[in-house]
């Protein structure tokens, strides 16, 4: 990381791209955990990114709304990637995420994640989170669209 950031990954992150979402797929719920889904899966394997960048790359008001998308989160969406900021996650889920972290090689001590492995995507990965936002933002329009009644 330069010496201009002598914060976190994570301020980093959340402070140098603009948002991903419009105002209206920020609005919608299906939008937003789809958009937080996405995020997580393009996240590589042994990085993290934390709840508040998330919340701050999709424009949303506060770090909590990332992380309830996880309660509805499928199958598959790599949880363990999606961390406090400080590296860290509630008791009950920290001893099933470092068995991911081992399989993927994610740098942790006990209390979680190090800083060195929150992730700040490059501008090729920028591009593809705003192509998947803006595709899941068509679809739901599409879905609105096309029931009756609209």
């Amino acid at each position: 990381m330069s010496e201009a950031h002598e914060g976190s990954s994570y301020e980093r992150g959340a402070n140098d791209y603009r948002v991903l979402l419009s105002a209206a797929g920020r609005r919608d719920p299906e939008v937003v955990d789809e958009a937080v889904f996405r995020v997580l899966e393009a996240c590589p394997a042994g990085k993290v990114v934390a709840y508040g960048t998330v919340a701050a790359w999709l424009g949303l008001s506060n770090a909590r709304r990332a992380a309830a998308a996880m309660r509805n989160a499928p199958e598959g969406i790599p949880w363990w990637r999606h961390v406090r900021t400080d590296g860290g996650l509630i008791p009950e889920l920290l001893e099933r995420a470092q068995k991911h972290w081992d399989t993927e090689g994610t740098p942790y001590g006990a209390r979680g994640v190090n800083k060195a492995a929150f992730w700040v995507p490059d501008d090729r990965e920028w591009s593809e989170l705003r192509a998947q936002t803006a595709q899941i933002e068509a679809l739901v329009a599409s879905d609105v669209a096309e029931e009756p009644g609209c």
